[in-house]
């Protein structure tokens, strides 16, 4: 009996370690299966966006690789290069997102906080930048991807050092085998890093991708099976696909799955808690996703889980199929996409659906634990682990605390408009307004005999100013005779003029007798157009003569007013840039002082060579062209493009005319003993001057002086 006792004991001892390992064990694995199932849970709506300003039909793309701190949270190692692109860009409570539409893109300011249904702010992507993989660092109040696009997250003002390009019109399609048509390369590698400017003196500024489709968030969870350069089936994925759709996991066939292997066969992996009696275990294994666009299966190992088709529509809207990565969230415990009507959770084991938000989707994309889904127009920004009540329909439409102002009511208001219209409308005694009465869109004023004076809405686009509903008109002004042109109008939601842009009073655009807007796009406070048939050197100086250059006008709207920011000019033989009269004024300084060192990176040696030339039949130093035309203290006007023969600047200073894209920088002083350089009104009553400066220049604005223009004599 006492060594029954012993014995007894020693098993009560080892039972009872026994128990408390399972139980401690039991314990943690529901800990751990808890903590790797995040995504079992339906997410969180945090935000409803109206985004009808960037087009009907925006995408989200990645905006840049997983951060540090995302990757903290992930099944990834922290310091894993392979980490995933995500699609949300977090800074306390700012979320930025990167959405495309017709070939351009946009960045868009959320602020979680405002529950103004309209995004806090939104900046144009430079076209260089239109479908590459940016590279940014988001610091406290700067998001900065580069030369070219340097966010203020405050004001989602682009404070970037460089200039660079943004189109109006929508991007055409490129060449045939043009490598402008392919999808843009997800690859990491910091060579193919497109978030950096060209090289000084390019003369690209198209985007490298325009009409590329907009890409997938690269995933280190999503491997495709069938592609050549990856190769077969290795140890980190061991599963390979057959030309004839066999799939086979370490070499065995996974039997009971027939997969199209002519169409990309994408694959991922999760890892799902073991159980014994139902009871999760602190042991895992590893479950195997796998689509070829028509099918969607799960392999345990080489034994197949399940596999059920796809919905209609679910494998253009997850990217299956094709030959970007899939847009699917494996990951967290489930199998996260979307269906036509609504975003599912699947369960990796048995193919169940664990969630539905329900809803209509149009296009979507997800990283980490947020999740951006559209439904036409409509942005809804959704996250995991939150605490808060999660969600089980996808809003229909975002919660706008003002209403954008209606077109068809706008159509048929009496408004105010710019000064360029005034002959169409009348002024308010009380105000000091001219006001127009709009018919269908037409206000039409009152004169004898002739054609009556009119303003016609040419186009009407949706905009949001500082977060709030605005409606942009371009107004085609007409006064009498054979001219008529068009202006910016922008309306509030109360339907009161804010802002405008007048390039005819302003003179501020090159010769074009009949000023007209075109490819209206508006993106946050930025306003993005054009203007055709400018007149340029070499080109016939008469009315119904077409003109040679088109600007993409950028204005911006600083709180107060619309003001022109950029200009860029496109002729046959390349983009233009007028630079800044600040940087013209440095050569002119350097010029007037005989600062040989700084001119000599700014002007040509043949103009140098002019400058102690003497003017007249002096010889005195009075009498060279330095003292005349440059003299200390003197000052750049502006800077233009050159006109055609006829038009003020069109020539040089011994009578030949200057080419196309040629600039022309008038220069003054306030000196009373050099009136010649004082300005005196032209016919029109423009100012003109007699000395100029004669500049080449790129599509940076990076220039040189090529020549000098007067009309002394």
């Amino acid at each position: 009996m006492r060594r029954f006792g012993r014995t007894g004991g020693a098993v009560v001892v080892v039972t009872v370690v026994i128990v408390l390992a399972l139980v401690g064990g039991t314990a943690w694995g529901a800990v751990r299966a808890r903590s790797i199932q995040t995504h079992r849970t339906p997410p969180t709506v945090q935000a409803a966006l109206d985004l009808s300003n960037l087009g009907d039909s925006p995408t989200p793309v990645p905006i840049g690789p997983e951060g540090p701190e995302s990757r903290k949270n992930s099944q990834d190692s922290p310091d894993s290069e392979d980490s995933e692109e995500t699609v949300v860009l977090a800074s306390g409570q700012t979320r930025v997102l990167r959405v495309a539409q017709d070939g351009r893109e946009a960045l868009v300011g959320i602020d979680l906080a405002s529950a103004s249904g309209y995004p806090a702010w939104q900046a144009p992507v430079p076209d260089e930048l239109v479908g590459q993989a940016l590279n940014c660092d988001l610091a406290q109040d700067v998001l900065d991807c580069g030369d070219l696009l340097s966010i203020d997250l405050a004001t989602g003002v682009n404070r970037a050092s460089e200039p660079s390009a943004l189109s109006a019109s929508v991007p055409g399609p490129a060449p045939a085998g043009d490598s402008q048509t392919s999808a843009p390369d997800a690859s990491p590698d910091p060579s193919a890093d497109g978030s950096r400017s060209p090289a000084a003196g390019s003369t690209s500024t198209t985007s490298a991708s325009s009409t590329a489709p907009a890409r997938s968030a690269r995933s280190a969870r999503s491997v495709r099976l069938n592609d050549s350069d990856a190769g077969s089936a290795s140890e980190s994925t061991p599963l390979a696909v057959s030309p004839d759709g066999v799939l086979t996991a370490d070499g065995a066939t996974v039997k009971g799955l027939d997969l199209n292997g002519a169409a990309p066969v994408w694959a991922a992996h999760l890892e799902v808690p073991r159980t014994l009696i139902g009871i999760a275990m602190p042991m895992t294994r590893r479950v195997w996703v796998v689509s070829d666009g028509t099918t969607m299966a799960a392999i345990d190992s080489s034994t197949l889980l399940w596999s059920s088709p796809l919905p209609q529509g679910a494998a253009e809207l997850n990217s299956l199929g094709v030959q970007d990565p899939p847009r699917w969230l494996v990951h967290q415990g489930a199998i996260v996409m979307a269906h036509p009507d609504g975003i599912v959770a699947l369960d990796p084991v048995d193919g169940s659906t664990v969630w539905r938000v329900a809803g209509p989707v149009t296009s979507w994309s997800a990283s980490g634990d947020a999740l951006v889904v559209f439904n036409g127009s409509t942005a809804s920004l959704l996250s995991f682990g939150k605490n808060s009540a999660t969600a089980t329909a996808l809003p229909s439409s975002a919660p706008t605390t003002a209403s954008a102002p209606d077109q068809e009511d706008l159509k048929n208001s009496t408004l105010e408009v710019p000064d360029l219209c005034k002959s169409a409308g009348s002024q308010d005694p009380a105000t000091g307004k001219t006001l127009a009465a709009f018919v269908d869109g037409t206000a039409t004023g009152t004169a004898p005999g002739a054609a009556p004076p009119s303003a016609t809405m040419r186009a009407l686009q949706p905009g949001v100013f500082d977060g709030s509903p605005v409606m942009i008109a371009v107004l085609r002004c007409y006064g009498g005779g054979n001219t008529a042109f068009d202006a910016i109008a922008v309306y509030d939601s109360d339907k009161a003029l804010i802002g405008t842009v007048d390039h005819v009073m302003q003179d501020d655009i090159g010769e074009t007798p009949d000023l007209v807007i075109e490819n209206l796009r508006s993106v946050g406070n930025t306003v993005i157009y054009s203007v055709p048939g400018i007149k340029v050197a070499g080109d016939t100086a008469c009315h119904a003569c077409a003109g040679g250059a088109e600007a993409t006008v950028t204005a911006q709207w600083d709180g107060d007013s619309l003001e022109v920011t950029d200009v860029l000019y496109r002729l046959p033989s390349g983009a233009v840039r007028i630079p800044a009269t600040q940087d013209v004024q440095v050569a002119y300084d350097a010029i007037a002082s005989d600062d040989e060192a700084t001119a000599e990176d700014l002007v040509e040696q043949s103009v140098l060579n002019e400058l102690d030339q003497h003017l007249g039949l002096g010889q005195d130093p009075a009498s060279t062209v330095r003292a005349v035309q440059f003299p200390t203290g003197g000052r750049v006007v502006g800077c233009e493009l050159a006109g055609p023969d006829g038009t003020p600047y069109s020539m040089s200073g011994n009578g030949q005319a200057v080419s196309a894209g040629t600039i022309a920088c008038p220069v003054t002083t306030d000196d009373p003993t050099k009136p010649w350089l004082h300005p005196k009104p032209d016919q029109y009553g423009r100012r003109t001057y007699a000395s100029w400066l004669i500049l080449h220049a790129d599509e940076r604005g990076h220039y040189k002086v090529i020549g000098i223009g007067r009309t002394i004599a």
